[in-house]
């Protein structure tokens, strides 16, 4: 990864804000439900104890085994309670990160929660471009962020464990969400309209499949959904 200074670390938290809309206390909770990690997190700093590590694995896994952009929003989610119980104003790094994490979660949360509270919902095609074409670059500030975060001495050492998950994770979605981008690309190019998410994930699937098959060293990616 390319070296990143405070200047560029902040020229990315104050980029061109997109429109949003403000997350009601219901949506908050289903999305803490939802999405587990936030959840685990809290507990965790609620209890004030560092993690074991049969815990960062498990954090680790819960995060690998979920699509990009649920993953983004977990992460978000969990930054932004870990931000609470830090203290923006004791760790200013720790804040704008947060601030960041709260905004990445009013942009992304809406379109997630209508997609899954409804079994029958088909998300839209031009929906799905638009988050797809945002979330790698969004996953890469995040981990960019992550990484200016780790380099205060502030930081206690719970948060750096969950931080630390959190680069790795952030870095591993962002290769799929690149790869996932691609395959959309493609299909939308042969196709008069553009792909449903079905269709990519199969494409996706049927691409990783084959280099599995033609190269023995593959780097697999995480579990998908």
């Amino acid at each position: 990864m390319k070296n990143v200074g405070f200047t560029d670390f902040w020229g990315r938290t104050m980029r061109n804000i997109k429109a949003v809309e403000k997350l009601t206390d219901q949506q908050t909770a289903l999305l803490m439900a939802k999405l587990t990690v936030p959840v685990a997190v809290s507990e965790i700093l609620l209890e004030g104890r560092a993690l074991a590590e049969d815990e960062c694995l498990a954090l680790h896994q819960i995060l690998s085994d979920m699509e990009p952009d649920t993953a983004f929003l977990a992460m978000s989610m969990a930054i932004a309670e870990l931000g609470y119980f830090q203290g923006i104003r004791k760790t200013p790094l720790m804040g704008t990160l947060t601030l960041q994490a709260r905004q990445y979660v009013s942009e992304y949360a809406p379109l997630w929660l209508e997609n899954a509270q409804s079994t029958t919902h088909v998300m839209d095609e031009r929906n799905v471009y638009d988050l797809l074409c945002t979330l790698p670059e969004d996953l890469e500030a995040l981990n960019e962020m992550i990484v200016i975060v780790l380099s205060s001495s502030a930081v206690d050492e719970t948060a750096r464990q969950i931080l630390r998950v959190f680069q790795i994770q952030s870095n591993a979605h962002r290769i799929i969400a690149e790869t996932l981008l691609e395959e959309f690309e493609n299909l939308g190019g042969c196709h008069d309209m553009l792909p449903s998410f079905d269709e990519i994930e199969q494409a996706y699937q049927a691409n990783a499949l084959n280099k599995e098959q033609n190269q023995n060293n593959i780097i697999a990616f995480p579990a998908r959904n």
